[in-house]
């Protein structure tokens, strides 16, 4: 087992909803332990598909405690509205995951999410990528994914619902090919 795997539901529903590719998602989370906290849970569980992934809950880490909400740490920093939303789950998970010593990946792809990290928690930093750098990191250090296959992804995505800026997905591309 690699690092842990600490994603918003962004990550989840590309997989799940907006390529329609389940059986990616469970060979990532075969190979990275999710750890999912409940509000992030909770929105993956509004996906049609959001079975495919709970068939593996051997893979997963579901903090489902409803006395557990983590995002109230960040309560100083963010508006009551956006306390409502998983994003900030995960920064407090990866906060504590990162002070306890685990080591895990951060995937956030929302800019204002990952501004946050970067004013309040720097030491995230290292940690944390978006859903196609993650895919990169798949594919040139973890070997889990072969470039085409990665390269088909990402064009899949960039195809979907997904929104990512098109400099970010042919950077990806540019460094995957470099990376043959």
């Amino acid at each position: 087992m690699k690092e842990g795997l600490i994603a918003d539901s962004t990550f989840y529903i590309c997989f799940l909803d907006c390529i329609q590719k389940p059986e990616v998602l469970i060979k990532i989370i075969k190979n990275f332990k999710a750890n999912i906290p409940q509000r992030v849970f909770q929105e993956i569980c509004k996906s049609k598909n959001s079975h495919h992934l709970l068939q593996h809950k051997d893979c997963l880490n579901i903090f489902d405690k409803p006395h557990l909400n983590l995002g109230e740490v960040l309560r100083p920093f963010v508006s009551e509205n956006e306390l409502k939303k998983g994003e900030h789950e995960i920064i407090v998970l990866a906060y504590v995951c990162s002070h306890m010593g685990i080591k895990f990946i951060l995937i956030l792809d929302e800019a204002s999410k990952r501004n946050l990290v970067k004013n309040i928690i720097p030491e995230l930093i290292d940690n944390m990528t978006g859903t196609l750098g993650f895919l990169k990191m798949c594919c040139c250090k973890y070997h889990i994914f072969n470039n085409t296959e990665i390269i088909n992804l990402i064009d899949e995505i960039e195809k979907s619902s997904f929104r990512i800026d098109k400099r970010i997905i042919m950077q990806i591309k540019k460094e995957i090919k470099e990376n043959e």
